[in-house]
């Protein structure tokens, strides 16, 4: 079925286009249009199931304050954080959010852009799952507002917060390292391609080679996003046994820290007495595990903040035909060593 547009309106009605919208956007009564009239417009409007243009009327009112926030997974703790913190620094300013899942797909997340496009938002806080940056670069290019979070793309030029994945990385290895570990595992997820992940594993490697620690292939597992139980598992069963015999796991992100839990649980293997385990993203539920989860801390306050006060920026800039100049924000993360690397059980062995 046909779209219809206000100019079918009008033609129907006998009208002209601009007396019909000021009807529909309740300025009837303000302009001195008759009553009789604002409800034929209504009531057509009604009957041809007219939906209005909402990009139009954003550029026109400049009050839809609806920002779209692109991550892979909202049911991670991480982004589901991320996604209350830059929804509560948002309603400061009196903007709403909407939240799109891609699950890591491309077409998903391209397909999602264009339809809060549509839906007349004013601008994206993206954490993109792309390697091919084509819908990334059609919005630069279009100088439609943007800031990219925790992941980034080096090819376009545009607002950017996250965290240095790799020394973040690289400390917890060190950590490791400096804890008696040597045989370390580096668990990956895919899409590898993604810069946190790059990013990651160059910390791991430098780790190694600054300690004069061979790096081994094998021991960096490629886990799918959709297949993480099964992944860990299959690799942990391969990687505890000769010729490899690990005797630590590093998780680049919590759901695969939880997943070694798990098989660790299952198989009744001892964190840190038999393997030691850090994660990179803290969530809180690493408190209160068993054993307590060390983990890499992103600020995600910090990120929350930055990235609404940037986008907010490049919205305000936009309308006033401005721009500002782009801007990397990249933030410090945290260790925050708990019991599954070692250091605790070590410390208390020392103290007997």
């Amino acid at each position: 079925m046909k779209k219809v547009i206000l100019q079918d309106l009008a033609n129907k009605l006998g009208l002209s286009k601009a007396l019909v919208s000021s009807v529909l956007n309740g300025n009837g009564d303000k302009i001195g249009i008759s009553k009789q009239t604002q409800e034929r417009v209504k009531k057509l409007a009604k009957e041809m199931n007219y939906r209005p243009n909402m990009i139009a009327r954003a550029l026109k009112t400049q009050e839809i304050k609806t920002i779209g926030l692109i991550v892979s997974d909202i049911s991670n703790p991480f982004y589901s954080n991320m996604a209350r913190g830059i929804e509560d620094e948002l309603a400061k300013q009196g903007y709403n959010l909407i939240i799109g899942s891609t699950d890591e797909n491309l077409e998903r997340e391209a397909e999602l852009i264009n339809i809060l496009i549509e839906k007349g938002v004013d601008g994206f806080i993206i954490s993109t799952s792309q390697l091919s940056n084509k819908i990334i670069v059609q919005l630069h290019k279009e100088r439609f507002p943007f800031v990219m979070i925790d992941r980034h793309l080096s090819s376009v030029d545009c607002n950017y917060v996250g965290v240095n994945n790799h020394d973040g990385t690289r400390e917890g290895i060190e950590h490791l390292i400096n804890h008696g570990f040597k045989k370390i595992a580096f668990f990956s997820i895919s899409p590898s391609h993604i810069s946190t992940i790059r990013d990651r594993l160059l910390g791991y490697k430098n780790a190694l080679k600054s300690s004069r620690i061979r790096g081994n292939r094998k021991l960096i597992c490629d886990v799918p996003f959709d297949k993480i139980d099964q992944s860990v598992a299959e690799n942990l069963k391969e990687l505890l046994n000769p010729p490899h015999s690990i005797d630590a796991v590093f998780a680049s992100n919590n759901n695969i820290a939880l997943s070694c839990l798990k098989y660790f649980n299952e198989k009744n293997i001892r964190v840190p007495q038999d393997i030691a385990l850090i994660s990179f993203d803290d969530i809180r539920l690493f408190e209160f595990s068993h054993p307590k989860i060390t983990a890499i801390r992103q600020p995600i306050d910090a990120i929350s903040y930055e990235s609404v006060t940037l986008l907010l920026r490049d919205i305000k800039a936009s309308k006033n035909s401005t721009r500002f100049e782009t801007k990397q924000i990249v933030l410090k993360t945290d260790l925050i060593v708990r019991e599954s690397c070692g250091a605790v059980f070590q410390e208390k062995i020392k103290l007997k």
